[in-house]
């Protein structure tokens, strides 16, 4: 999809699911951040579907679903997918709540 991008005032392109996950939330993705699709699959770009996720642990949770994949039957690996998804999703939130108690506290200094 085009998009116009008011601060390099010209059109691009972006991703659909991050502008899904852009407009339910009603901000921009954070820069250090990726849009991850829980069930892997890049055409289901359904709301519920889509997380935001810290670039280092989507990094990371990706490590761990292929080192997942590459040893489990395709049963075992779904419910081992679901299982490490919602394990990342805790994660998320955690790292998420760190950085904006940081950003809070480091404003309050200016």
């Amino acid at each position: 999809m085009q998009i116009y991008d008011p601060y390099l005032r010209k059109y691009r392109s972006k991703a659909e699911h991050i502008l899904i996950w852009e407009r339910v939330h009603g901000k921009k993705v954070p820069i250090n951040c990726r849009i991850h699709h829980r069930d892997l699959d890049p055409g289901n770009n359904r709301a519920e579907n889509l997380m935001c996720i810290p670039v280092p642990l989507h990094l990371e949770l990706h490590a761990k679903l292929r080192r997942a994949r590459k040893t489990m039957s395709t049963l075992a690996f779904e419910v081992a997918r679901q299982r490490i998804t919602e394990e990342y999703e805790r994660k998320r939130k955690e790292l998420m709540e760190i950085w904006a108690l940081l950003a809070d506290s480091t404003q309050g200094e200016h």
